[in-house]
């Protein structure tokens, strides 16, 4: 399996454009693309010009940091760990 994933990243270009590049990269539609443009993804985003270019690695990087935050979020500041006194039944 990380045989896999390493050949997705290394395939991937360097720089994607504007937001259908962000779109393209993420998945989404073009409000979300904005969305992330202007929160999260704005360290990876440089404009020239009109153009809007994103540098790939520093943006998967950064999605994979908003992921491990809501993660913590979601399991009450704690990432990956069970409350063992919640027991079953």
């Amino acid at each position: 399996m990380q045989y896999t994933q390493d050949f997705r990243v290394q395939s991937l270009p360097a720089l994607v454009h504007g937001l259908k590049g962000i779109m393209w990269l993420f998945g989404v539609c073009k409000k979300t693309a904005h969305t992330y443009k202007q929160t999260w993804l704005k360290p990876a985003c440089k404009q020239v010009g009109k153009t809007i270019v994103v540098n790939v690695e520093q943006a998967l990087e950064l999605y994979e940091q908003l992921a491990i935050e809501e993660e913590r979020q979601r399991n009450g500041g704690e990432l990956g760990i069970i409350d063992a006194s919640r027991g079953r039944g």
